[in-house]
């Protein structure tokens, strides 16, 4: 059964499951990521072409060999599973390819004054919102982005002209990053728990299926004893009619036709709640079909009521029919009519106290 299935797979390893949600999440953060740096190259590369021509062309080389692997990456990652399950590491080679080519460029620029300084913390802010990493790897992610910014200084390559300025800045990238890895940490909290939420969710709505299912089941299974019992009670009845209107042909004294009448009556009536039985299980299995006839209502009422006499009788209920002398003809489903009629005196039998009256009214209404 699907709903048995999907059950299963539902109570599957928890952290196994988020593991996989937590990777296509950073999947697509990685195409994202991709879009936004190929659509920023126009600009940084107006401002190159104008603030930093001396070293325009070496920067476009710079720039394919650090940019182009993400570029690659990028048109890779759908068709390759390899590709897709190392997703993080991804991530962290092909953003930290363009950490060193904005060092790169700022260092051609005009070192820790360059806007590429500030375009590095752009970058650590937005690669920290997009992607759901351990706490683990957003420090280290954010710590080799911050050495490759220190290499120049450290190296000698630029000097620190205004200490005050840099110390400044340090202390800002250092801030941002410690900011970036507690705000990661707590978009994967989060995302983790309304991930164990939905898949609650969709474990209860699982087991609802299932329950109803088999709630389906159990009254098919009913509808089906129900049309069994009835068939088995049905034709051993129906065999013990005929003998009994056999004898009713024959002459009996008043008091022994009285009785044989009765009798038929009584089973005839039994025959017909067992029938009701079975027209219940149509009903349940959606194949009941109304059967119409032009019936006189005036007779049938009156031929019920007669068959209910003698339970009124026996307790000292009066029964009344008030009808029009003349037949009543409608077009109408003669056993479900006699089912709600027999309903109806049933009811008004149970609450009439011994010695009172029941009416059995019957009227017509004209249109104007």
């Amino acid at each position: 059964m699907k709903t048995t299935e999907a059950i299963m797979d539902l109570e599957a390893d928890q952290d196994d499951a988020f593991e996989e949600h937590r990777r296509e999440q950073n999947i697509a953060a990685l195409k994202t990521g991709i879009l936004i740096t190929l659509i920023i190259q126009v600009p940084f590369m107006l401002y190159e072409w104008f603030e930093i021509s001396d070293h325009f062309w070496t920067l476009q080389l710079v720039r394919i060999a650090f940019i182009g692997p993400a570029i690659a990456v990028g048109l890779a990652i759908d068709s390759s599973v390899s590709l897709r399950r190392h997703v993080d590491l991804l991530i962290f080679g092909i953003f930290a390819l363009c950490g060193g080519f904005i060092v790169t460029a700022a260092v051609l620029d005009s070192g820790h004054d360059s806007p590429y300084a500030y375009v590095l913390v752009v970058m650590l802010v937005g690669v920290g919102f997009v992607t759901l990493w351990p706490w683990k790897l957003s420090l280290l992610f954010s710590v080799t982005v911050y050495g490759l910014y220190m290499i120049p200084t450290a190296t000698g390559v630029q000097i620190i002209e205004e200490p005050r300025h840099f110390v400044g800045y340090q202390l800002f990238i250092l801030g941002m990053i410690l900011v970036i890895v507690i705000s990661q940490q707590l978009r994967l909290r989060l995302e983790r728990t309304a991930f164990d939420d939905r898949r609650e969710l969709a474990r209860a709505k699982a087991s609802l299926e299932l329950s109803n299912e088999r709630l389906k089941e159990l009254d098919q299974q009913k509808s089906d004893f129900f049309a069994n019992v009835s068939h088995e009670l049905r034709t051993p009845l129906t065999l013990s009619l005929g003998p009994l209107e056999s004898l009713l042909k024959i002459e009996h004294t008043a008091e022994e036709e009285e009785h044989l009448q009765a009798l038929h009556r009584n089973q005839l009536r039994l025959l017909r709640l067992i029938t009701q039985l079975l027209d219940v299980a149509k009903v349940e299995s959606g194949n009941a079909q109304a059967e119409y006839s032009k019936e006189d209502v005036v007779a049938v009422v009156r031929e019920l009521v007669r068959e209910v006499g003698d339970a009124t009788r026996a307790k000292g209920i009066r029964l009344d029919v008030i009808a029009p002398s003349e037949p009543v003809w409608l077009y109408v489903d003669r056993d479900k009519l006699e089912q709600l009629l027999l309903n109806l005196l049933s009811n008004a039998f149970k609450f009439t106290d011994d010695g009172g009256c029941i009416d059995c009214l019957l009227y017509t209404s004209d249109a104007d």
